[in-house]
């Protein structure tokens, strides 16, 4: 306790020492032996403070170049999605300036080789005019395609809902190829189950342009045997599960072989056990479910080729686009509209046998009203088909039983049974008006059927045709008079509200949409505010 006061390691602790003596002070110094242990713990605790303190920096620091670096790319994504949009409306708008400016110039020429047409021509210029206007109607649903293409990739494509015929649509497409079938001696038919409503609601210009495209590949590819479009509801097919339901299953239309209808449907989603068929069936009164079937015995698709089938502009073999032509892009389209009928499309396609297309729609009804007042208007036609062969009791003799399936369905749409206004144009009720001489009999002359004259139909009427294009206004104008018609042609938006303004005396006016200075919609408006405001002012009088 008493030691130096020298420290050689400077380890020691001097502690002040009271004994009651204030003269004399003493002190205790103490001295550690050994050297006192590092403070690892305070050590590593300082370390990871610093660690932990230098890791928040640098998350801090990483966040906030991350958040910069998103606002820099979300303004980045602004502005490419405003130069997208911009883009989609300039291409849109590029859409519907070029399918007018092309339909202008196609609409000139098919109305200008009609009018020629209608000129006394030998049989050979007859042949020219008539090829040329094929060609030009053949540019003109190429143009559409294409412009259907670009609207549905561009999601433009919206349906209507009206109601419509169905069995007319079916009655007009066959009509359309009739035609070519006859000449490739190819036997057309068409079927459609009495439980299909007459009378439905959807797009009736979509659903035609599906059964187009469809029997168009068909008349394409179809050198022999038959083509046989079939239309039933999905319910029959769900509980049967077999679409022949209403006709007999052996044999086929023309007796040659064909691909199983079933396998066109075997991906789709209603006939599959995890389905929809159940919510379908169960679902409202009001919807409809068709599924349609053209089935051909044509040349059928390569099995290396069905994979494209619906892929754009990709054509099953480079000889074929060569010999039979085409965009390649019909059934792309026809899938696209299908999907938007709420419906599904597949085939079954066997080579040198044939092809099976078949697809699924969904409709509604509620036309019932429209239905009910139809069939009171065709009932009281005196000349209508029902009573020509009121009466009548037919005999059918045909060894195919499909084809004396359709042939029976086709007759029972002359009595009350079917009503529907096709079968006045319907070509067998044609042929057999012919054949017993009903109907029409005062309008038969050398064999074909006249109709009455048109010529005074527009007799009297002035009509306003307003249009930029000159050779427009020639076609109009040359159409309306073959009519009778008085027309008048106008140039410019601004020269028709002149015209229209009352008083006038026209009975109507055709307004293009496009043309310089003012378009026919503005034009439009116009005359009808200017037609508003001397009524108000009429009403004010009285």
């Amino acid at each position: 306790m008493y030691g130096s006061n020298m420290s050689t390691d400077g380890l020691h602790h001097i502690s002040a020492l009271n004994f009651g003596d204030p003269f004399r002070k003493h002190e205790m110094h103490c001295r550690f032996k050994q050297k006192p242990p590092w403070p690892w713990v305070a050590i590593t605790t300082s370390i990871g403070i610093l660690v932990i303190a230098l890791l928040i920096r640098q998350i801090f620091h990483a966040t906030m170049n991350r958040i910069a670096k998103v606002e820099d790319d979300y303004h980045q994504m602004m502005e490419l999605k405003k130069c997208a949009e911009a883009a989609d409306v300039a291409k849109s708008q590029f859409i519907a300036t070029v399918s007018h400016e092309i339909r202008t110039p196609m609409n000139g020429v098919l109305g200008m080789l009609q009018m020629l047409m209608d000129t006394d021509l030998d049989e050979t210029q007859q042949d020219y005019v008539r090829t040329a206007r094929d060609s030009g109607k053949a540019l003109v649903s190429l143009m559409n395609e294409v412009l259907d293409q670009a609207k549905i990739e561009f999601g433009k494509v919206e349906l209507e809902a009206v109601c419509f015929d169905l069995r007319a649509i079916l009655d007009d497409v066959l009509s359309l190829f009739s035609g070519k079938s006859q000449e490739n001696g190819v036997e057309l038919a068409v079927y459609i189950s009495d439980k299909v409503p007459e009378i439905l609601v959807g797009d009736p210009g979509r659903f035609r342009q599906i059964i187009t495209n469809l029997m168009g590949n068909s008349i394409k590819f179809t050198e022999r045997g038959h083509i046989f479009v079939t239309v039933h509801l999905v319910e029959e097919v769900v509980e049967s599960m077999e679409v022949e339901t209403e006709s007999p299953s052996s044999g086929t239309l023309s007796g040659l072989p064909v691909g199983n209808r079933r396998q066109s449907w075997e991906g789709f989603r209603i006939f599959s056990q995890e389905g929809s068929a159940t919510s379908l069936l169960s679902s409202s009164s009001d919807l409809i479910n068709l599924i349609v079937s053209v089935e051909d015995t044509g040349q059928g698709i390569p099995f290396e080729s069905q994979s494209r089938v619906f892929t754009p502009f990709m054509q099953v073999g480079s000889s074929i686009s060569r010999t039979h032509g085409g965009t390649g892009i019909g059934l792309s389209i026809s899938k696209c509209l299908v999907h938007l009928m709420k419906g599904e499309i597949g085939f079954v396609s066997l080579p040198q046998v044939g092809s099976n297309f078949t697809f699924t729609a969904v409709f509604t009804t509620g036309c019932s009203g429209l239905n009910d007042q139809k069939n009171q208007h065709i009932n009281n036609q005196p000349n209508s088909i029902s009573s020509e062969f009121q009466g009548m009791r037919p005999l059918l003799v045909d060894p195919t039983p499909i084809r004396a399936q359709v042939s029976k369905y086709h007759i029972q749409c002359f009595h009350s049974i079917c009503h529907h206004e096709t079968a006045k144009g319907n070509m067998l009720a044609a042929s057999l008006q012919h054949a017993m001489g009903v109907g029409n009999r005062g309008n038969y002359r050398n064999g074909e059927l006249h109709t009455l004259s048109l010529s005074n139909l527009l007799r009297g009427r002035k009509i306003l045709v307003v249009d930029d294009n000159q050779v427009n206004l020639r076609v109009a104008a040359g159409a309306l008079k073959k009519y009778g018609a008085d027309v008048v042609n106008a140039e410019r938006g601004k020269e028709a509200i002149s015209l229209l303004t009352p008083p006038h005396h026209f009975d109507a006016c055709f307004m293009d949409i496009q043309m310089p200075e003012m378009d026919g919609f503005e034009a439009t408006k116009r005359i009808r505010d200017v037609e508003l405001s001397i009524n108000n002012r009429l009403q004010c009088y009285k």
